[in-house]
């Protein structure tokens, strides 16, 4: 069960100057603040008591002429392993979900 608390806001901001196309997308990347030994990253991976998280804000001025808005964002992150059907490989795949309560992105 996942429990609700307050993400704190980032010591350090960056700011970019991008353009977001209409079916265009970005890619939002995030770096750990430490290391962790193999035992707490497979449970993080697993999802089941402790999740990896990334969130923010984005701020942004939209296509009809409204400046300044913003929309806060949260995912969460589960880590699993699946055999690949043809190669018999293991594949390692990640599933991203909104986290309600966090988030006011579409």
């Amino acid at each position: 069960m996942m429990v609700a608390r307050d993400f704190p806001e980032p010591t350090e901001v960056f700011t970019y100057d991008a353009t977001l196309n209409p079916h265009q997308s970005f890619t939002l990347t995030s770096v750990v603040n430490r290391r962790f030994d193999q035992a707490e990253v497979d449970s993080i991976s697993k999802g089941d008591s402790k999740r990896l998280f990334v969130w923010g804000t984005i701020m942004y001025d939209d296509v009809f002429g409204v400046r300044n808005r913003e929309t806060k964002f949260s995912h969460h992150f589960v880590f699993y392993d699946q055999p690949n059907a043809e190669s018999g490989k293991i594949e390692h795949k990640v599933n991203s979900y909104y986290s309600r309560g966090h988030n006011n992105a579409t």
